[in-house]
């Protein structure tokens, strides 16, 4: 079902505000990465258009974030939520830093390749690296692997720390 922006918006922060933290999944700071997402003039929904059976999509063309899979139970979103609105979010931050060098695409935000190995590896399984290399056009498999590293061992606030950095100059 769609949801409008507004309702999107508030019950996402309904829920997440109530949510205790009791792992990496449920983060409090979600809601302030979608407040700083609008802030930069993109639109978060829930459930929308986009939703095509994947978790999430960030669209630059449109400015929106695209949260998909979403469930409320008990008034709370679903873990999943929390992590494809930190995932999402990493891509504003690799859009910002594209755009800053003056590229088109994402790029990862990890510059050094050992490390950002390393990152990947420890943080995604195996299976998940060869889900995404198989899936994805070849320019986007570093960013998409990075982006699904850091939702799983970057809290929202860490991220959105990031994307403040990344997007200093606006989107």
């Amino acid at each position: 079902m769609f949801l409008s922006k507004i309702t999107a918006v508030a019950v996402l922060a309904l829920s997440l505000i109530a949510a205790p933290v009791y792992a990496r999944d449920l983060d409090a700071g979600t809601y302030e990465l979608i407040e700083y997402a609008e802030e930069l003039g993109i639109t978060v929904l829930t459930n929308g258009p986009n939703c095509k059976g994947q978790y999430g999509t960030f669209s630059p063309r449109t400015m929106t974030i695209d949260v998909c899979r979403v469930s409320i139970v008990n008034g709370k979103a679903d873990m999943e939520a929390h992590s494809t609105v930190r995932h999402e979010m990493i891509h504003v931050a690799q859009y910002c830093a594209a755009k800053r060098q003056g590229r088109l695409s994402y790029v990862t935000l990890m510059e050094d390749k050992d490390k950002f190995t390393t990152f990947v590896t420890d943080s995604i399984s195996l299976d998940a690296i060869e889900e995404i290399v198989e899936n994805y056009p070849k320019k986007h498999i570093a960013p998409e692997l990075e982006a699904a590293a850091a939702e799983r061992v970057i809290s929202a606030t860490e991220i959105l720390d990031i994307v403040k950095f990344r997007c200093r100059d606006g989107l």
